[in-house]
């Protein structure tokens, strides 16, 4: 037994435990609620301002050229 170390701790599923830095999980910024919820209304708005566009293009190529009648 000399020169051997005891292997690392490990979890319940055979992993080694988080002590370990090599397979310690990534740490990641925590949330902004309030620059999320920005970010989803100002998708949703674009969303629905381009269907508008859409249907008002649709809506003029229907009404042909009344401008000129």
């Amino acid at each position: 037994m000399t020169g051997e170390t005891a292997p690392g701790p490990q979890s319940a599923a055979g992993a080694p435990d988080a002590g370990d830095s090599a397979s310690a999980p990534v740490q990641t910024a925590p949330l902004n609620a309030v620059a999320l919820a920005k970010e989803v209304v100002l998708e949703r708005l674009e969303n629905l301002l381009e269907w508008l566009l859409r249907r008002l293009k649709r809506y003029r190529a229907g009404r042909g050229d009344w401008w000129e009648k």
